[in-house]
């Protein structure tokens, strides 16, 4: 993150399915030890309660095969027991926007918000390089409002978008400063927001830069406050508004989505030599159906990056049970092949 060359590169991926991790012991046939531990990943994730109204939550109905709950942000939603962060919400807690005003947030100093948090950050402390996490303007905003009528928010109130925004931003602050000072965070924080499809933003751009780029640049600075970086990720097609948050005061990128046009060479070429990169490499298309030769072409690609010192390597986002464990394992190996200074890697 300091942007200086490592002495290796290091490796990271965010997330692995379960169904990966069962292929994953039968093909690596070494009973007890973790997908962490075998590659030696280097970064962990903690995460607070960050949500208004943590005490809303529980659990409503609950049959064989689906769960109905509210969370802490009011949003009332069925779950199928057997799929994976895959929901119908049923309700929202600002139907109307006056219940904007009637919806007091929770205090962020209330310890019950941290205490996974904290024992999480004690267990992975001395093996990892541990950052944590809060959501973003837009993701967090949709949440207490539905996604549809937030969008039509946008497009004709762009005032009250804005006050919903500013208030969900304060909340995302607070707990983010509570989190680095209670840690003793010295690493980084990330925030995520998901707000483009494959084939752009939800919004226009211009729209981005007037009711979410300056909660975001107030966020970047409390947290650069705190003497953390700050790490932006979310998928989707959002190279439209990266120089943006750039100079908002994002120190790095991840979960760019490849398949989506998120090429982090070619970013990073836009962007300049301040950022650094998070994954990169295509999880969802190379990965899983590319051959051993497309594979090496992607891990050279993304080497060029280590090559002085800007990248963490690996996937973009989760390893989905699509990926045969050999593949995963060859990207591994290709990477411990180069070292960042490695001759045969051109600079960027």
């Amino acid at each position: 993150m300091k942007g200086e060359i490592p002495d290796r590169v290091p490796f990271d991926t965010p997330f692995f399915f379960p169904e990966f991790r069962e292929r994953w012991a039968a093909f690596a046939g070494r009973p007890g030890e973790t997908l962490e531990d075998y590659y030696g990943l280097d970064v962990w994730e903690v995460e607070a309660d960050h949500s208004p109204r943590p005490s809303m939550a529980r659990v409503l109905s609950e049959d064989s095969d689906s769960r109905v709950l509210v969370d802490g942000f009011g949003e009332v939603r069925r779950e199928r027991k057997e799929s994976l962060g895959v929901w119908q919400v049923l309700d929202v807690a600002i139907k109307e926007k006056s219940d904007l005003d009637r919806f007091t947030f929770e205090p962020a100093s209330d310890d019950a918000r941290y205490e996974r948090m904290a024992a999480e950050y004690e267990r992975r402390k001395d093996r990892y390089w541990v950052r944590a996490k809060v959501g973003g303007p837009y993701s967090r905003s949709k949440r207490l409002r539905g996604e549809v009528p937030f969008l039509m928010d946008l497009a004709t109130d762009e005032a009250f978008a804005v006050e919903l925004v500013n208030r969900v931003t304060g909340l995302m602050i607070a707990v983010g400063v509570e989190s680095i000072r209670r840690l003793k965070l010295t690493t980084a924080i990330h925030i995520h927001d998901d707000f483009a499809s494959l084939r752009g933003l939800m919004f226009s751009p211009r729209v981005y830069e007037r009711v979410f780029l300056p909660a975001m640049a107030r966020m970047c600075e409390a947290f650069h406050g705190e003497g953390v970086r700050v790490i932006y990720g979310g998928e989707g097609r959002t190279m439209d508004v990266l120089p943006g948050l750039a100079a908002a005061g994002v120190d790095a990128f991840c979960c760019l989505e490849a398949r989506a046009g998120m090429d982090a060479v070619e970013l990073r070429r836009r962007l300049g030599d301040k950022v650094v990169f998070f994954g990169s490499m295509c999880n969802t298309v190379v990965l899983p159906k590319g051959s051993k030769e497309e594979i090496r072409a992607m891990v050279l690609r993304h080497m060029r990056l280590a090559h002085e010192g800007r990248s963490i390597a690996g996937p973009s986002h989760s390893v989905s049970d699509e990926v045969a464990p050999e593949n995963l394992d060859y990207l591994w190996r290709l990477v411990q092949q180069w070292a960042p200074w490695d001759a045969r890697l051109p600079k960027v």
